[in-house]
Formats: structure tokens, C-alpha cells, sequence
């Protein structure tokens, strides 16, 4: 009740609580230490309409299929949708990837990420072979890569080599959904993520 008459939390924070809580009941329930009085509470729905709309993978492809093979600017913008849509990775994670963090371990290819709320790259994720291929193609456009640079960086000549802000990689995302002619104000990086939710 405390949770449903409190304007102080989301829906998905309120369904955090409510999903900790039923653990616990489950597990004292399973020990025979106390009932499961939580067994018939149900989780919070979203009556409002979704904020963002999600992209189908026939979509997502036809964004990727659209962007040239042979420009930086383009392999950079390839990679970082193919990457976000396979992982559904957030904006912050995808930024603060360095060259380093992309690793092949015998057939196995991975990818450290900075998990949200963490303050060291303690999340790794493994990757496709083929997404690691396209990273690999984006890399060897780049001239001079360091491992401690920074994955996806500006093109612009006022930020030449910069790390990507999350302004400037939700741009990016943008202006590739708009040029394969998705131009909805309610598509945004974030929709990629819907894809992996949604698989």
C-alpha cells in the first residue's frame, strides 16, 4: 500500500521492491521459518503509453544496411548500433568503452563494461563473432589506436579523436534512424535496448 500511494518511485522501482520482498518470503517459506504472504501480490503495471517506441531486428538492420563500409565516421556508426542493439547496452556503458576493453580469448570474444552504478569495468558481456568483426573493421580505419583510447570517438575537427559524449552518441543514433527514414521523436537510442528486452 505504501508503495502504490507513493509518487517517489517509478513503476520499475516499485516492482524492485515488491520482487526483493517476494524473494524473501519464498525463501523463509522454503525453510519452513514463516508463510508466503506474499505469494498473491502482483507487480505494478505501466498504464501510461510507452515513452519510446522500439525498433523490430528488420528495422535495425535496414539502419545498418544503410551506412557506407568506408568511411570512419560510418564503420564507427555501424559498430556502435550493431554493439547497442546485440547487447542492449546504455548510452553511458557504450561511451565509456576503451579499445582495451574488447577482448578475443581463444574463440571466445568479450567486451568489459562499466555497469551502471560501478566504478570499475567489473561487467563483461560476451560479444558475436561477427559484432567483434565489425569492431575490428572500425578499428583498422582508425589511425594510431592506443588501448587506453577510447572506442568511439568524435570525427568533428572541434573534437578530433574526443571520447563521444551520451549527447553526441544519441545524435548519432538519431540521425542514422532518420536517414533510413525512422524519424519518430519517440525512437531513441534507448530503443535499441527493446530489442534485446524483447528477444
Amino acid at each position: 500500500l505504501y508503495l502504490k500511494n507513493s509518487d517517489n518511485y517509478t513503476i520499475a522501482t516499485k516492482n524492485q521492491y515488491i520482487r526483493a520482498v517476494k524473494h524473501l518470503f519464498k525463501w523463509l517459506n522454503s525453510r519452513g521459518i514463516y508463510d508466503d504472504v506474499s505469494a498473491n501480490i502482483k507487480e505494478f503495471k505501466d498504464i501510461r503509453k510507452h515513452k519510446r517506441d522500439s525498433l523490430t531486428i528488420n528495422e535495425i538492420n535496414k539502419i545498418v544496411n544503410d551506412i557506407g563500409t568506408s568511411k570512419e565516421v560510418d564503420l564507427r556508426d555501424r559498430a556502435i548500433i550493431i554493439l547497442a542493439s546485440t547487447l542492449g547496452l546504455r548510452a553511458n556503458e557504450i561511451v565509456n568503452i576503451n579499445v582495451s576493453d574488447i577482448e578475443q580469448k581463444d574463440n571466445i570474444y568479450i567486451v568489459s563494461i562499466l555497469g551502471k552504478g560501478y566504478q570499475e569495468k567489473s561487467t563483461k558481456k560476451a560479444i558475436p563473432k561477427q559484432v567483434y568483426l565489425v569492431i575490428q573493421d572500425y578499428l583498422k580505419i582508425k589511425k594510431n589506436v592506443k588501448s587506453n583510447d577510447a572506442l568511439f570517438t568524435s570525427t568533428s575537427n572541434r573534437a578530433l579523436n574526443q571520447r563521444l559524449t551520451k549527447q553526441t552518441l544519441s545524435q548519432i543514433v538519431k540521425n542514422r534512424y532518420r536517414a533510413s527514414g525512422f524519424n519518430s521523436s519517440k525512437l531513441t537510442l534507448h530503443s535499441l535496448r527493446h530489442l534485446t528486452a524483447d528477444a
